[in-house]
């Protein structure tokens, strides 16, 4: 039970309830009691410990001043009924109903924080006489609700009083109380904000007249100014007059005041590549540029958010600097080589390191650097870029100069040396012809992006070897290595290697080599340099990986679901991974062909075991392209033929061909015998592909080959057949056919050939590693090892 009402003289002296009364929301709650009647608001009793556990919800009380008696007089409701919520309770008063006595509340109500509070106990009078006659009828139902409902109203009067006594008791000095305008009143600069994301100088100008601390102040809750706000919003011509503007009337201390994640305006322009508005800042103070937001300088954004034009201007601005005064540490420097390569700014990394030779030795607390970072660019070199057979012969013939890199003026080292100006100067013209063309300037900027990401490679392993320690190349070229190997960058191994050739004979997490990675995840390219490589190889290809398998139990895994996906159907992947195994097969030494590894498999046996689900899968891709085949290959047959039993024009009386002499009945005959012995062998061919065994043998050549036989059999025949229909069209309309008539059946008869050869990729990829395998081979005549 709580202490009776008489028991406290002044409301200071009620108790803090226990320790659990406030865990939920707590909100202040207007209390209604009329001035005339209420005896004392401090003779409330107090909630028990186990009350106001959750969250109150507000409950509107409805008394009358003339009706209301003595609040004192509502019992208390038990510990366990108000575990509901609670909310702020509206009620209504006169200015007349507050508290006679002010002075007993706190000696601080003075102050601004307690003189909220007490305007947010405001009384109500929301009942009319006619709902509540006396204050014993008040006093039932409320007891009621206490104790079957929760009591909550008299409860949240109680809470709403001893958070205003704890406040004032709290805070007995009024001006230690905070006022709004310390907690950020964001909502006055609302049209300075909405002025400067437009760029309306106008609007803001006279907003400053008004409001003179709005140039510096914080205008939203990410603590940004103005100036931080226009920076960032664009590249118009508006919003750069308006930052210009703001710089002018700023001073040099206000240039540097920092948001809420300590970025400045010069960081809000960097990173979306406002040049001109980081021109305009450095203009006026070029100190900025060296003040970081945490980890990030303006120009770590420019690199990580790609924005060439101003990571341009910002190294031309610092080329006088060392790289001590950009980057403080060896870790900032690494970090800002790396996002220029993950940016494909390799021209531009390429200057940085010709400029700062440390940059190639520096590493990030990671342990990434900068040759880890280019190893993991697939596309930047030409083992990851795919072209087709006509791009590949202007890609090979294509002469390119690389870009000139010296847009960083100074003594920035040209990224080009050509001995001939005149040479150079031809090579100019030439690409300025290429660039007419699309798909040639497509493929000339890609080469001369191959050409500069090598040259970035060499020269990094430059700087790496200069370290002259072998720890360092490890920590460096080691990782670079085996991240080549893994994404099949063959050029980046060749270059490593080169500069540090006792790599390798270094394995990743796995213990697998270079050549066991090669195998493992089906890179031709990088395995093909074994063919660059002298007597040395046999001591690679003979390594054991940790489970006892050698070069030959890995090609006969099943190949990486990626590599995969390059092929066109299941038994395409069969018959690659088939050729590779047979392709490592001759590497391998013949005792190894029947070795054991420690799940007691031989090579075959684990080939057999890994790619029965994936023949099955490409024998069902099998039967289903030869059924496809094999109906229009049987529709063409049966017309064919009824057309070669039933010319044209009849026949005359000796029973020859009434226009057997005309130059278009024999090109009829001719093409309509090879439209009907072309879509029979289509037929029969197709037949023999259903009646196949299906071995796993049979997917490296016998299977691919009738495909490729039958696919092209329906093809000719499909075209002799429409080229028999136009001659006997002409032959049926005389010897003077109407030009208009025929020209629309030419065109017309295009349309069903070019609907059979849209299967002309199918056809290719067919042939390609059916009857030219050339991905294994040689690759070029410089020794690897």
């Amino acid at each position: 039970m709580a202490t009776s009402i008489e028991e406290y003289e002044n409301p200071s002296q009620i108790p803090k309830p226990g320790n659990r009364v406030l865990m939920g929301r707590s909100k202040s709650l207007p209390v209604a009691i009329s001035s005339t009647q209420e005896e004392n608001a401090s003779q409330i009793p107090e909630p028990s410990n186990r009350v106001l556990m959750g969250r109150s919800k507000s409950l509107p009380v409805a008394t009358s001043s003339t009706q209301e008696g003595n609040a004192s007089q509502i019992p208390e409701p038990s510990n366990r009924v108000l575990m509901g919520r609670s909310k702020r309770l509206p009620e209504a008063t006169s200015s007349t109903q507050e508290y006679k006595n002010a002075s007993q509340i706190s000696e601080s109500e003075q102050g601004s924080g307690a003189l909220l509070r007490r305007r947010k106990i405001l009384f109500e009078v929301t009942s009319s006489s006619k709902e509540d006659k006396d204050a014993s009828q008040i006093s039932k139902p409320v007891h009621k609700l206490g104790i079957e409902q929760g009591s909550e109203a008299l409860m949240r009067r109680q809470r709403s009083l001893y958070e205003l006594y704890s406040s004032t008791e709290k805070h007995k000095d009024a001006s230690q109380i905070s006022k709004p305008e310390d907690q950020g009143d964001y909502w006055r600069y609302i049209p300075l904000y909405q002025a400067a994301l437009r760029g309306d100088w106008v609007a803001a100008e006279a907003f400053f007249v008004q409001n003179k601390d709005a140039l510096t102040a914080k205008i939203n809750e990410n603590s940004e100014t103005a100036l931080h706000v226009a920076a960032g919003a664009g590249r118009s011509s508006k919003l750069i007059y308006f930052v210009k503007k703001l710089v002018e009337r700023m001073s040099t201390e206000a240039l540097k005041i920092p948001d809420l994640f300590g970025r400045t305006p010069l960081h809000a322009a960097a990173w979306v590549g406002n040049t001109e508005a980081v021109k305009i800042l450095l203009e006026r103070e070029k100190s900025l540029l060296y003040i970081r937001a945490q980890i990030w300088s303006a120009l770590d954004m420019v690199a990580r958010n790609a924005k060439k034009d101003t990571l341009i201007y910002l190294l031309e601005a610092t080329k006088d600097d060392p790289l001590s005064r950009l980057f403080p540490d060896d870790d900032s420097a690494a970090h800002f080589l790396i996002q220029v390569i993950a940016s494909g700014y390799y021209d531009i990394a390429l200057n940085l390191v010709g400029k700062y030779p440390s940059l190639a030795t520096s590493i990030r607390a990671d342990g990434d650097c900068g040759l880890k970072a280019l190893a993991k660019k697939v596309f930047a070199f030409k083992s990851g870029s795919y072209h087709r057979w006509w791009q590949r012969i202007i890609y090979n013939y294509l002469v390119t100069t690389e870009e000139s890199t010296s847009h960083i003026r100074g003594d920035i080292e040209n990224a080009v040396d050509e001995p001939a100006v005149t040479r150079q100067r031809c090579k100019h013209l030439l690409e300025y012809f290429y660039t007419l063309v699309p798909p040639i300037k497509k493929i000339h900027d890609q080469k001369k992006m191959h050409l500069q990401a090598l040259k970035l490679v060499k020269r990094l392993c430059a700087g790496v070897k200069s370290l002259n320690n072998s720890d360092a190349y490890n920590l460096h070229a080691k990782d670079a290595l085996l991240t080549a190997a893994k994404l099949g960058i063959h050029e980046v191994l060749e270059e490593i290697v080169g500069s540090f050739p006792y790599l390798i004979w270094a394995t990743d997490e796995r213990g697998l080599n270079l050549f066991q990675i090669a195998v493992v995840e089906r890179h031709a390219n990088v395995f093909n340099l074994i063919y660059q490589m002298g007597d040395n190889q046999q001591l690679l290809v003979q390594m054991r990986d940790p489970y006892g398998n050698n070069l030959l139990h890995l090609a006969g895994k099943l190949a990486p679901r990626n590599e995969n996906n390059l092929a066109i159907g299941a038994a395409l992947q069969m018959q690659q991974d088939l050729q590779w195994f047979k392709e490592v097969m001759k590497f391998a030494n013949p005792r190894d062909k029947d070795w054991l590894n420690k799940d007691m498999e031989t090579p075959a046996t684990l080939f057999i075991r890994e790619h029965e689900k994936l023949r099955a899968k490409g024998e069902k891709w099998m039967k289903e392209t030869a059924n496809s085949c094999t109906i229009p290959a049987a529709l063409v047959v049966t017309v064919v033929f009824a057309a070669a039993i039933q010319y044209p024009g009849g026949y005359d009386r000796d029973g020859l061909p009434n226009f057997s002499k005309a130059v278009a009945f024999y090109i009829f005959v001719v093409f309509n015998a090879i439209s009907l012995f072309a879509s029979t062998t289509s037929l029969l061919v197709s037949l023999s592909i259903l009646t196949s065994r299906y071995n796993q043998d049979d997917f490296h050549y016998a299977l691919p080959d009738r495909l490729v036989k039958s696919l092209f059999s329906l093809f000719v025949s499909i075209t002799s057949m429409v080229v028999a229909f136009i001659c006997a069209l002409h032959i049926m309309l005389g010897n003077k056919p109407n030009a208009r008539i025929l020209c629309l059946v030419a065109v017309l008869a295009n349309i069903p050939i070019h609907f059979a050869w849209l299967h002309l990729p199918l056809l290719l990829d067919l042939m390609t590693p059916t009857y030219c395998p050339r991905i294994f081979g040689k690759q070029s005549d410089r020794p690897f090892y």
